[in-house]
């Protein structure tokens, strides 16, 4: 997490990341629907969530899409 930008990490992971709220806007968890608890991620404050069962072209629209709105909260703060 000490790098800028989205992180993405498998549901199994999840443990060992930060809770912070800033770190928890920036992650984007992987998680199978049939295996992984929606409800338990959700409780852990994760709001991003792609599935293994998801195009490539999904999770990278997905995860471009957040850069694309980071980088114009950090313009219109400065």
């Amino acid at each position: 997490m000490s790098s800028e930008g989205v992180v993405i990490a498998d549901a199994a992971h999840l443990s060992s990341f930060p809770s912070s709220p800033s770190a928890l806007k920036r992650l984007v968890v992987m998680a199978h629907k049939d295996r992984d608890d929606l409800s338990q991620l959700w409780d852990a404050g994760v709001r991003h969530v792609l599935f293994y069962e998801d195009s490539p072209e999904t999770v990278r629209i997905a995860v471009l899409g957040m850069e694309l709105s980071f980088a114009a909260t950090e313009a219109c703060k400065s």
